[in-house]
């Protein structure tokens, strides 16, 4: 969306603001890149917020798994390891386990 805009009005855009509803990881990482201020709520965020305050978090929710850098894998709730296999376009870094197959959850 941000990119279209510039695209479209032929402007250097150096601020952007928009609804929750525009709100997408693409943008935010186009915005970063480019050195756009973004202003743009995040849907996600607001609900994670409300789950943790009403404390509806389930045991393999995404906040539940541990991302050790140094070595860049992360570990899940059940205590294994999930290793990097690579980037996706929309979704970003894509993790794999040897053992999901027979993952609880």
């Amino acid at each position: 969306m941000v990119a279209k805009t510039g695209e479209m009005t032929k402007t250097k855009i150096e601020k952007a603001k928009a609804d929750s509803g525009y709100f997408s990881k693409e943008d935010f990482r186009y915005s970063k890149e480019k050195g756009i201020d973004l202003y743009m709520p995040d849907q996600m965020k607001s609900k994670e917020e409300q789950e943790e305050r009403e404390n509806k978090i389930g045991k393999h929710d995404r906040r539940n798994f541990t991302y050790d850098e140094q070595d860049n894998k992360i570990i899940c709730p059940e205590n294994k390891i999930l290793f990097f296999k690579g980037i996706d376009k929309t979704r970003g870094p894509k993790y794999i386990c040897k053992d999901c197959e027979r993952c609880p959850a």
